[in-house]
């Protein structure tokens, strides 16, 4: 995916709440976060929460053939690792390029939720596991998706339109402000664009487009995310005739809405229908 520029592992506690997203209070052994998307990002019902995992300087190697479990455990989503036991620690003059995991935990319906990430070693015989970090985060799912979705969308069947959506902060409310901007052709083949500006309900964006060019009338346009770069959009003149669209660009420097990583699926997938 293209990007453009537009102007305009531990960690130790319960993070706070603010708005729509959680805030991290600081770096542990180096590593930022263990949640995709990223402490701070406003996310939807639409999004993919997952926890990830850092080898560090080749030591604490996750080991693949355990799988993680991701289980709900006294209104807390708990997810569970276990790391490789080497017989030497590794030398840092020269540190091995990190390897990072992926756990998926899924889309997860509106609400707060509490996210732990547990790492054991290999439980030796006839000796319980021992817990080597247990790391405690907050994360709220709420309209806005994530703001990934910024960026430039198109639709491959309809060369010469497009759009462009555009979060907007706002700091009277957890959820930011959304512009989108539609570039378009009339019956007569002619171009012309509508701007509105509106905020996303169940990653549902509906805006009245105020129009420029050939055509003077406006129209009411629904902009549906529905994953990672994916949406639909829809007149609402006429509900059942939707177009699909694909992102073309995001913007630089804001998170992917994917994790990178290699993924590691849990053994136990978490029912997503269970509210903590």
């Amino acid at each position: 995916m293209k990007r453009i520029l537009v102007t305009g592992v531990c960690i130790v506690g319960l993070m706070q709440i603010t708005g729509a997203s959680a805030q991290d209070n600081g770096f542990r052994d180096g590593q930022p976060n263990f949640l995709h998307p990223r402490n701070g990002s406003s996310i939807s019902e639409q999004d993919v929460v997952s926890v990830l995992y850092t080898d560090a300087c080749g030591a604490n190697a996750l080991n693949p053939d355990i799988a993680p479990t991701v289980r709900l455990e006294g209104g807390r989503i708990v997810v569970e690792l276990t790391i490789r036991l080497t017989s030497t620690p590794p030398f840092c003059f020269a540190a091995p390029p990190p390897k990072n995991w992926v756990i998926p935990i899924g889309r997860l319906p509106k609400g707060s939720y509490e996210i732990e990430r547990r790492v054991y070693q290999p439980a030796a015989a006839g000796v319980e596991r021992p817990l080597l970090s247990q790391l405690l985060n907050t994360v709220r799912v709420g309209d806005t998706p994530h703001p990934s979705i910024s960026g430039t969308w198109f639709d491959p069947s309809a060369p010469g339109s497009g759009f462009v959506l555009t979060l907007i902060p706002d700091a009277s409310t957890a959820e930011p402000q959304a512009m989108l901007f539609s570039a378009a052709l009339d019956r007569g083949r002619q171009p012309f664009w509508q701007l509105g500006v509106g905020r996303f309900s169940n990653a549902n964006l509906a805006v009245t487009g105020a129009t420029g060019g050939m055509t003077p009338a406006p129209q009411r346009l629904q902009f549906s995310y529905r994953g990672c770069g994916r949406a639909t959009m829809t007149d609402i003149a006429f509900p059942t005739f939707f177009t699909e669209l694909t992102q073309l660009t995001t913007v630089a420097g804001v998170e992917a809405c994917q994790a990178t990583g290699e993924r590691l699926q849990p053994s136990l997938p978490l029912d997503i229908s269970l509210r903590p």
